[in-house]
């Protein structure tokens, strides 16, 4: 065994107990591997387990969950199957924000959890807790979903990474031995990217030769853009896990090329951590049922199975501050079927659109933009960065980076498509801008919305 892994075996439980508060991760890696064992059966049995503890636990322990079950007479204790939670309402942000402290259960002590943040595609910051048993259980989940993409826990994941707010400033000699020979997850940043920044990025990844490296598709595609050949060599990476943002067909082309590695679609959130992943058969996404209940909904009522719509998940380990119904604000559909792989988790698919980015008609109907986004990409004219912004019900901005300038047959493809798509839209308009620029979440908007709120109202009404 290399000296690396030595080491990882011999002070790994220490170090992610005792320094990162991570406790039995190694335990909980173990006991969730054994679940890729079990049948569908055995992982439904065992979510509606953890689900009804949950739901007695909610209202046993928080003031927000006692009342709001008092009020829809939900009684956890006769929970039997998920079409009973249509009885209870959306958590969204806005009340976590307003009612965290009535969130908080009272059973928990603050020394047994710890507080996160999450910006989401607003910018806007929504504070959270988990207990650090749930914590354990996310980061081991997160494992598990690596070693479907040939992670082990003596490999190393290198982060092409550019949300700012996971990079440690100024870290001690401490903190870089650890990622060294223990955690194994270095981090590049990738928020901003030059030719020096690409080259050095590559020299870094080539000096610690990591096993996987996940990353978010857009960085991850402008770094290889930025490489003079078009290619960085890793002989020991297996997979590339890609998150945080819609993975396009173009974008995972590019980046098997260019890492000459399997690209491996991540569904995952901070809240929930990993949601859903891909394996190697490369279809659908696997739910992670042992740790979250997903619901797909149209305005909280659940749809059946192939359905389109909006995506609620409850998580069914974080005892701290139960979420319960919460609005992620993506789309998706449950997919019909099982996996060639042979893992029997349920499986996600088309999972697109943030709720902020989906399009109106003049009729008050919602157009998952994202969708509209990746046929255009996809099956039109080779461009660079897009991004469509609708205005109003009658005007959409396309927004492109010049790498190639779009030509005349571009903007006609845009505009034709974007008419037949959008009932009432009359004005389709082209800006050619050096860069579009992400989020402070590090994420790139593709659709943005930008209609007032009372005016979709008014026409929905």
């Amino acid at each position: 065994m290399a000296f690396a892994g030595i080491v990882r075996k011999t002070l790994g439980p220490y170090y992610y107990s005792r320094r990162l508060n991570i406790p039995n991760l190694f335990a909980n890696f173990k006991e969730y591997r054994e679940h890729d064992n079990w049948s569908r059966e055995q992982l439904l049995a065992y979510q509606h387990e953890q689900m009804k503890k949950m739901l007695v636990h909610a209202y046993r322990h928080t003031k927000y969950y006692r009342e709001l079950f008092d009020e829809c007479s939900f009684d956890p204790e006769k929970y039997k199957s998920s079409e009973q939670l249509n009885q209870l309402p959306i958590l969204t942000k806005d009340i976590i924000r307003d009612r965290l402290d009535d969130l908080m259960a009272d059973d928990i002590g603050e020394n047994e959890c710890y507080d996160s943040f999450t910006g989401g595609t607003s910018g806007v910051k929504m504070q959270f807790y988990q207990d650090l048993v749930c914590r354990s259980r996310r980061v081991a989940m997160q494992w598990r979903s690596d070693n479907w993409a040939g992670w082990d826990p003596d490999t190393t994941v290198a982060y092409v990474w550019p949300a700012i707010q996971d990079l440690m400033e100024n870290p001690g000699w401490k903190h870089r031995l650890a990622v060294k020979y223990i955690t194994r997850n270095p981090i590049f940043y990738a928020g901003f990217m030059d030719h020096e920044r690409a080259a050095r990025i590559k020299e870094e990844l080539t000096s610690v030769n990591p096993t996987i490296i996940r990353c978010f598709p857009t960085p991850a595609v402008t770094l290889l853009e930025y490489v003079a050949d078009n290619r960085i060599d890793l002989p020991n990476l297996k997979g590339v896990i890609t998150t945080g943002e819609p993975l396009y067909p173009h974008q995972t082309e590019a980046i098997e090329q260019g890492f000459n590695a399997e690209v491996f679609n991540l569904y995952a959130s901070r809240e929930f951590g990993t949601t859903a992943a891909e394996c190697a058969a490369h279809k659908d996404l696997h739910i992670a049922v042992d740790s979250v209940l997903l619901e797909i909904t149209d305005r909280g009522r659940q749809l059946p199975l192939g359905q389109h719509g909006e995506i609620l998940i409850t998580d069914l380990h974080n005892y701290a501050m139960p979420f319960i119904r919460y609005q992620v604000g993506d789309y998706g559909q449950l997919a019909e079927g099982d996996c060639s792989c042979g893992l029997n988790y349920p499986l996600l698919k088309n999972v697109v659109g943030r709720a902020s980015d989906n399009f109106i008609d003049a009729d008050g109907n919602t157009i998952v933009a994202i969708s509209l986004v990746l046929h255009l990409v996809d099956n039109g004219p080779k461009v660079g960065q897009v991004q469509i912004v609708q205005k109003s019900v009658a005007e959409v901005l396309v927004r492109f980076t010049p790498d190639p300038i779009p030509d005349e047959s571009v903007k006609r493809f845009y505009e034709e498509h974007l008419m037949r798509s959008v009932k009432g839209l009359q004005t389709v308009k082209f800006d050619i801008v050096d860069k579009i620029e992400p989020e402070k979440s590090g994420k790139y908007k593709f659709a943005i919305c930008e209609i007032d709120p009372q005016e979709i109202r008014r026409l929905r009404a």
